[in-house]
């Protein structure tokens, strides 16, 4: 009997854990850039949800480990998609210690294809070696992104993705 309680146990806990969770951003904190569950502290694994006032879905972006990591869509008041694409970690060599990490988020809207390269600072601290930073960036995407094609444009922002830019530059 003991034994049949605690498999019913294990196999509920298993089946809880690979299911994807889903919550909205009321449930969420960002706290250094990183998406932390308001009631457990933890970075948050799962799909972030928006909803428009009137309740439709607005927003979809996978995170992992509390930053987005995968696909992410944005839907129109009708629940078409507006624009979509994936996000993804770069790990770069020279990652200056006052860089928390660096994203990569390749996104298409209409015919359009987008490159951005979002890299979120500690604090308004001058990143040293800037160029030699954002060169070899580009020489990554080269080497690992071969879909990369056109305009890549490079933000540095503070802290939470929400905040605002602290500084932007378009490279071809």
């Amino acid at each position: 009997m003991i034994k049949k309680i605690a498999f019913c146990i294990v196999t509920t806990l298993l089946f809880q854990n690979c299911r994807t969770h889903s919550t909205y951003y009321n449930d969420i904190q960002l706290v250094n850039g990183i998406y932390l569950d308001k009631i457990t502290r933890m970075p948050f694994t799962g799909n972030l949800l928006s909803k428009f006032p009137s309740g439709s879905l607005a927003t979809e972006t996978h995170l992992l480990n509390g930053i987005p990591n995968g696909q992410w869509t944005s839907y129109g008041f009708d629940r078409e998609i507006i624009q979509n694409g994936e996000n993804g970690q770069l790990n770069i060599k020279t990652n200056p210690k006052e860089i928390y990490r660096i994203t990569l988020d390749q996104f298409q809207e209409g015919n359009f294809n987008y490159n951005n390269i979002i890299i979120i600072v500690a604090k308004k601290a001058e990143i040293k070696k800037k160029s030699k930073l954002e060169e070899e960036i580009l020489s990554f995407l080269r080497h690992n992104y071969k879909s990369i094609k056109g305009e890549v444009q490079i933000e540095y922002k503070i802290g939470e993705l929400e905040k605002s830019v602290l500084e932007s530059s378009v490279i071809i």
